[in-house]
This record gives C-alpha cells, sequence and structure tokens, in this order.
C-alpha cells in the first residue's frame, strides 16, 4: 500500500475542501504536530495553512517557543481554537497545576498524557498499576478546572495479556470519571 507524504495528503485535503459543498474539514481536527517541520520554520505561515484548509480545531503539544498567551493570540489571530493538548507524563508527574494553567491559557479543555514511561518493546501490567493512579489523580485535579484528561495510545499497549491485552487491563484501572483515552487510530490499526 502506497502511503502519501504529509504535503501529499494535506494538498489532497485542499483540493477536496474546493469542490466540496459541505466541508468535512471544518469538523474535524488536526494535531500540530502533523506539520512539525512546517511549524518549527514558519509558525504563522503554517496555522495559515490550517486555517485555509478549513481546519479549525487544534491540538497542540507545545507551544513553538512562544508563551502560552503570545501563541493564543497567533491562534485567535487565525480563528483556530485548541481543544486539546498534549503533555509528558514527565511534566504532569512534575507540576500538573502548571499544566493545566498551560491548558488552561490556550482555551484547551482536554490534556492528553502523550506517553507511559516503560522499558522495552511494550508497557507491562505493572506499569499500568501506577500509570492509571496517576492519570485518575491528575484528571481529578485538571476536572476541577474544567479540563478533562485522556491518555494518548501508541501502540505499547497492546501486547497479549491474560484474556485481552494490556490495555484492557489499563482501561478496567483507569476511573473514567477523571481519565479517559484518545484512541490514535494508526497506532490502534
Amino acid at each position: 500500500m502506497l502511503i502519501p507524504s504529509r504535503r501529499i495528503f494535506l494538498g489532497s485535503l485542499l483540493a477536496a475542501q474546493s469542490w466540496a459543498k459541505t466541508s468535512l474539514l471544518s469538523r474535524m481536527g488536526l494535531e500540530i504536530y502533523s506539520l512539525r517541520a512546517q511549524a518549527e520554520k514558519d509558525l504563522d505561515g503554517t496555522l495559515a495553512l490550517i486555517r485555509k484548509l478549513g481546519i479549525r480545531e487544534l491540538e497542540v503539544s507545545q507551544d513553538l517557543g512562544s508563551s502560552p498567551a503570545a501563541f493564543r493570540k497567533m491562534l485567535d489571530h487565525h480563528d483556530l481554537k485548541v481543544t486539546s493538548m498534549m503533555a509528558d507524563y514527565g511534566r504532569l508527574s512534575a507540576d500538573c497545576d502548571a499544566v493545566a494553567a498551560h491548558a488552561g491559557a490556550l482555551g484547551a479543555k482536554y490534556v492528553v498524557c502523550s506517553t507511559i514511561p516503560h522499558r522495552g518493546k511494550y508497557l507491562a501490567p505493572e506499569d499500568c498499576k501506577i500509570a492509571a493512579e496517576r492519570l485518575n489523580t491528575w484528571g481529578e485535579s485538571l476536572l476541577k478546572r474544567g479540563i478533562h484528561c485522556c491518555y494518548h495510545t501508541h501502540g505499547i499497549e497492546f501486547k497479549p495479556w491474560q484474556n485481552g491485552t494490556v490495555f484492557d487491563f489499563l482501561a478496567e484501572l483507569m476511573d473514567t470519571r477523571f481519565a479517559n483515552f484518545e484512541m490514535d487510530v494508526f497506532w490502534i490499526v
């Protein structure tokens, strides 16, 4: 199967946008990480391209060198909205309140933990116990600010274990009142 480059994929979306009566893209979001190389070179131009494609909602993983307030101003200029913000496990562990303040400044309603520390190729069941406890705690803290906590799957969770996978075990340990999942279709498949 031929897998197109990001540039070809985005070009195809732009072409489709020109003939679509109602824009599917206006209901889709984009993880700005997908355009990280372009954004690092020309953040303003990348945000303009994203908006030109008809996309209005973003997931961000960083502010690309600017303060949350400055980045938010750029987003507002391009009529873009941050729906979710990625935050790595270490950052959440070190200062969940700072992550919450950062997400709040961007207007994000979701903070997504990007990975769980693990040894080897796959997440181990013992890693899940600690991670679920922390995700539940962070989620409870974030929810007090109106922000939801999620964990982003990367494929490391799908090692067979007992009557399912390690992911199944992690899901059992998560308290869905406080923490949930962002299912990355690529890694799920």
